[in-house]
């Protein structure tokens, strides 16, 4: 594993209530919820970690060294590691997801201490990379999960049994709960623990490799990261199903035509597929489509994967490069029909959430899934604390 270390993280002082002061990360805010994040104070960490008006970077540069000048922000005292907890409801069934945030050594994925599943978008990487030059803090961590055999859970259970330093509910009813671990023999014990097993980047990607080009350019060897068991029982991924918005009339029936030679096609009424299948959404008509063959074990078993590489890119022209202009994403199967019923895209694909042991498959048989292939749910939190780089 790289190395992790407690760090002095950059924490809010009296600023405001914390639902009024943390977000989701950048990259599932719309406009219109941004609006409504600032609306709820004036020091929402959005206002960071994505400002609105023509000078976003600058604008949060003078922001951060302003609110740091007037103790919005500070600086912690001693080093820590945070331990969080979330609570939150799905499909009515309640949930509690544990993990902690440290310093990780940024380690090229090629050294297979830190393992990556899904490609990335270079738009999203130069936008992030814009900020940290910016700002030099990460804003939001990375999500990475690992698998100690339990020795860093005993810490964390020790931990949770005292009263949490920050508890609070967010507007959509996660509950959010944070400690430091301040103990030089407790975070000892969590770096021990963690000495042996790689992490495997579950959200993040984006961010990291921009970590990586940041350190290149201008150094720094740690990043901000969560770290989550891989068996908390609390983990949660949710599909993110395609809209094709940008193809030729006639592509998607030509391609129904053809996909009897590629795969099992049968049309249906499903919305939600079952595992290892697809549903195709078009002219009102939905088809049930089932692969075999052609990669690896991992890979074949990866509806997501079979989509783009057997579908998108060879009948729709949608590689990696272009999907970020041609594809919308919706985690919602209702809105992706309506979306394609509105006009808005010439089909849709449906898919089945992806499998935490799929994302170890994945990572360690060298293989990369489709970007947007998972959607761990609900999001890490941004605003519990920065890292200045």
């Amino acid at each position: 594993m790289p190395k992790i270390c407690p760090f002095n993280a950059l924490m809010y002082s009296d600023a405001g209530p914390w639902d009024t002061l943390c977000c989701p990360p950048y990259d599932v805010v719309s406009e219109r919820e941004q609006l409504a994040l600032e609306s709820r104070g004036p020091y929402n960490a959005i206002r960071l970690e994505r400002p609105l008006g023509g000078e976003p970077y600058k604008t949060a540069k003078t922001r951060l060294d302003a609110w740091l000048a007037q103790g919005v922000l500070r600086r912690d005292e001693r080093a820590a590691y945070y331990m969080m907890e979330m609570d939150f409801s799905i499909n009515e069934k309640r949930y509690t997801m544990r993990g902690f945030t440290a310093r990780m050594e940024l380690s090229p994925f090629s050294e297979g201490r830190v393992l990556p599943h899904e490609e990335t978008m270079s738009r999203a990487k130069a936008d992030r990379l814009a900020l940290m030059e910016a700002t030099g803090c990460n804003f939001s961590a990375i999500y990475g999960l690992y698998d100690d055999a339990g020795a860093a859970g005993e810490v964390l259970s020790a931990v949770s049994e005292a009263a949490p330093e920050i508890e609070f509910t967010m507007p959509d009813g996660t509950a959010h709960r944070l400690w430091r671990i301040t103990d030089v023999g407790l975070q000892g014990r969590l770096t021990a623990a963690l000495e042996d097993t790689p992490v495997f980047i579950a959200d993040g990607h984006h961010r990291y490799e921009t970590a990586l080009e940041y350190r290149r350019r201008h150094g720094g060897d740690f990043v901000m990261a969560t770290l989550v068991d891989i068996n908390d029982p609390g983990l949660v991924v949710l599909p993110t199903h395609r809209v094709v918005t940008d193809c030729d009339a006639g592509v998607p029936e030509r391609f129904l035509k053809a996909a009897q030679g590629v795969c099992s096609v049968e049309e249906t009424e499903l919305r939600e597929p079952p595992d290892g299948a697809v549903i195709m959404y078009h002219n009102g008509r939905s088809y049930l489509f089932t692969f075999d063959g052609g990669r690896s074990a991992a890979y074949c078993g990866l509806d997501v994967a079979m989509l783009h590489g057997l579908i998108l890119e060879p009948y729709f022209g949608i590689d990696t490069l272009s999907a970020q202009n041609k594809l919308g994403f919706t985690r919602d199967a209702g809105e992706a029909v309506e979306m394609v019923d509105g006009g808005k895209g010439q089909c849709a694909f449906m898919l089945a959430a992806t499998k935490i042991s799929q994302i170890r498959e994945f990572s360690l048989a060298g293989e990369k899934m489709p970007q947007k292939s998972t959607y761990f749910y609900p999001k890490l939190i941004t605003g519990l604390g920065f890292n200045e780089i």
